[in-house]
C-alpha cells in the first residue's frame, strides 16, 4: 500500500509539472499573455462597420449571381452572353436554338481581343483527341471543345477560354483539382471571331436561362447591354 500511494503521489507531481509547463511542453496554449504573443499581425485586424459589411456581402453575392448586378426594376432588361469563340460557338448555337427564345435572340458576330487558353497537351491524332475530350468531360469540364485548327494546338482539348490570364489560372487550379494535372495555360491570337447572345427584352426568368446556359462555359460573362 505504501508503495502505491507513492506511486500516486510521483503521478500527480508529473502531471503538475506537466500542466504548468516545467517539463518543456505546456498541456494548454497558457493564460493571455500566451494568447497575445502568438497573435499573427494583430495590427492588420479592423472590425467592419455595418455598411461595409454589407457591401462585402452584396459583392459576394454578385459574384456569385450575375443576375443580382442587373436592374430588373422594369420587369425586362436587355441582357448579353458572350463571348464565345469556335468551336464553341458552334454548340452555343445548338443550345440557344432549344430555349425557345426565337427571334428575340440576335446572335452576333464580332472580333473579340485574344483570350488565354486552358488546355491539355495536343493529341496525337484526332482520336486520341476525341478520348481526352470524352475523360475531361467526364471529370467534371463543362463547355470543353476539341481544337482542330491546324497550328501548334491541333488535337489539343480546350477546357476554358478567358479574358484575362487570371481568370485563366483561377480555372486552371479547378481543373487540377478535378484530376485533370496536365492542363497549361495559352495564349490566344490578338483577336478572333466570336459570338455574342442579345436580347432586348429578358424578363427574370430568360435571365435565369441565359445564367444557367454561360454556368456549361467557362469564361463566359451575363451582363446588361453595354456593360
Amino acid at each position: 500500500m505504501r508503495l502505491l500511494a507513492l506511486v500516486l503521489l510521483l503521478a500527480n507531481v508529473l502531471a503538475w509539472a506537466w500542466w504548468q509547463g516545467l517539463l518543456g511542453v505546456p498541456a494548454r496554449g497558457g493564460g493571455e499573455p500566451q494568447r497575445t504573443a502568438a497573435q499573427v499581425a494583430p495590427e492588420r485586424l479592423r472590425l467592419l462597420s455595418a455598411a461595409e459589411l454589407e457591401a462585402t456581402r452584396e459583392r459576394s453575392r454578385r459574384q456569385g449571381d450575375p443576375l443580382a448586378a442587373i436592374d430588373f426594376s422594369a420587369g425586362i432588361a436587355c441582357l448579353e452572353l458572350g463571348d464565345f469563340a469556335e468551336p464553341a460557338a458552334g454548340d452555343v448555337r445548338t443550345r440557344a436554338a432549344t430555349l425557345g427564345f426565337g427571334d428575340r435572340l440576335v446572335l452576333r458576330e464580332m472580333q473579340s481581343p485574344g483570350w488565354t487558353l486552358v488546355v491539355l497537351p495536343p493529341a496525337r491524332t484526332r482520336a486520341d483527341g476525341e478520348r481526352q475530350l470524352a475523360a475531361a468531360r467526364k471529370q467534371g469540364v463543362r463547355g470543353a471543345w476539341l481544337i482542330d485548327d491546324a497550328g501548334a494546338l491541333r488535337w489539343a482539348v480546350a477546357l476554358g477560354a478567358f479574358r484575362t490570364g487570371e481568370a485563366a489560372r483561377l480555372h486552371l487550379a479547378v481543373v487540377e483539382k478535378l484530376g485533370l494535372k496536365e492542363a497549361r495555360v495559352v495564349p490566344a491570337p490578338a483577336t478572333v471571331p466570336a459570338l455574342r447572345l442579345r436580347i432586348e427584352a429578358a424578363d427574370p426568368e430568360v435571365g435565369a436561362q441565359l445564367a444557367a446556359l454561360g454556368r456549361d462555359f467557362p469564361g463566359s460573362r451575363l451582363a446588361a447591354c453595354g456593360n
